[in-house]
Parts: structure tokens; sequence; C-alpha cells
């Protein structure tokens, strides 16, 4: 590693030496998009994304994004499809729920073309993403049982203890509450394991949802307070918005 390269330990590290870096980052990001510097360009887009999507703003992560899959359009296909993964998740945080759709569609032709299974799997996940917020649980269904089957298969725990708070959502909306929150709970128990503290609040919040939806307030109240502990220590703005008004919506009652 070069010398001024920063000692992140761990993702909260990570995250805060994004935060800190995100305008010299970003403007390394326009030089080289600017000087067509393709390779620069791909790297710096994919490194911002994780930041871009809890922090936003969405209309420059399209920027960023959409630079990205037009450099790596012509000669490097697991970087377009990677690229056209993070546009397709940008443009469905920002209601573009066709473009998203056509981003996902694409990035899932690419990487089964060159037999990338991570990036089949994650091109899946993220068409379950835009048919879940469209209301198409079933669709969701249907893209996300697969991914869950490939990144079983290949062993990615990490990956798989994601999707799976994804899954488990998408089964509570299809009426089976029992089980979802059955697999929150493994999902959380994957997410502690793993340390991953963005995930296991999301798993948190799934599981609050089912004991609002059985009567027990107390119970969502506490799950609920544990999830927004996690958001404000990461510090991630929209979600500690998202779970302050559930709770203010738990309090009026």
């Amino acid at each position: 590693a070069p010398a001024h390269a920063p000692d992140l330990t761990d993702p909260e590290t990570a995250r805060a030496w994004l935060r800190t870096e995100h305008a010299n980052l970003d403007a390394a990001y326009t030089h080289a998009h600017s000087h067509h510097l393709d390779r620069h360009t791909i790297a710096l887009s994919a490194s911002m994304a994780a930041i871009l999507f809890s922090d936003g703003p969405w209309t420059r992560a399209l920027q960023i994004h959409q630079g990205a899959e037009t450099a790596a359009h012509q000669n490097h296909p697991a970087a377009h499809a990677a690229a056209l993964t993070d546009l397709g998740r940008v443009r469905c945080m920002a209601g573009d729920y066709p473009g998203a759709q056509d981003a996902q569609t694409r990035a899932l032709g690419v990487f089964r073309q060159i037999g990338n299974r991570l990036g089949e799997a994650s091109a899946l996940t993220e068409l379950g993403r835009v048919r879940a917020t469209t209301g198409d649980y079933s669709g969701a269904q249907d893209a996300l049982t697969p991914a869950l089957e490939i990144l079983q298969q290949i062993g990615d725990r990490s990956s798989e203890a994601s999707v799976l708070n994804f899954y488990a959502g998408t089964i509570a909306a299809l009426g089976d509450r029992l089980r979802a929150v059955t697999l929150y709970q493994q999902a959380l128990a994957m997410n502690r394991e793993l340390h991953k503290p963005d995930d296991e609040a999301i798993s948190l919040e799934g599981i609050a949802d089912h004991h609002l939806a059985t009567g027990d307030l107390a119970q969502s109240l506490a799950y609920l307070n544990q999830a927004l502990h996690i958001y404000r220590r990461l510090g991630m703005r929209p979600a500690i918005e998202r779970v302050q008004a559930q709770l203010s919506d738990l309090d009026a009652h």
C-alpha cells in the first residue's frame, strides 16, 4: 500500500474517512472523467458508491455512475455491468423505476455473459428492489430467490446476510409475516456475527415491523430504538430520519 493510504480498520472508520474526503474524491472523479481517464473514472465511481447511497445527493450520484457506465461501456465488461448496477440503484432511489429496471436488466445480461456469479446475484437483488418498490412483490421474490441461491453456492455470507433482509421484507409484504420475522432474525444473527452494523439495523427494523403488526408496541419500540442507535453511530441521516418518523408514529399511539 502507498505510504499515504489511510488506516481503515473497520467499516465505521472507512465511512468517516469517505465523508471527510468526499469533496476531494469528487474532484478527483471530475478530473478523471473530464480528461477521459476511464480506469480512474470507473474506480472512483465504484469506491464512492456506498457513501453516495447512504448520504446522497442522488443528482450527483446519477452523474457519477452514468459517467462510469459510459467510460466502461466499450472495453471493461465487468466494470460496465457493475456501473450499471450502481446506476440502476440510484435511479430507483430517485424514483426513475423504468430506468432502474433497464439498467439492472442490462447488468444482469452482461454478468451472465461473462460468468460473474456474484455480479449476477447483485443485479438480481437490485432488480428485486425495483420490483418491490413498485409493488411487484411476487416479481421481487422471483429475482431474490435465485440471488440468495447463488450467494449460498459461492459462499458469500456477507452478501447473503444483506439480501436476506431484503428477501424477508418481500416475504412480509406477501403476507407471510411469521416466516419473514424468522428470516429477519436469521439475518440479524449473521449481520452481528459478520460485524455489519448497517445491515444489523435493517434486520432490527424488520423485526420491529413484525411486532408492530402483531400489536406489541413495546417490543417494536425497543427494536426501533436499537436500530436508531446504530444509525446515529454510523451517521446515516436518511435512515435516522426514517426511524425517527416511525418512532413518532408509535409514540402517538
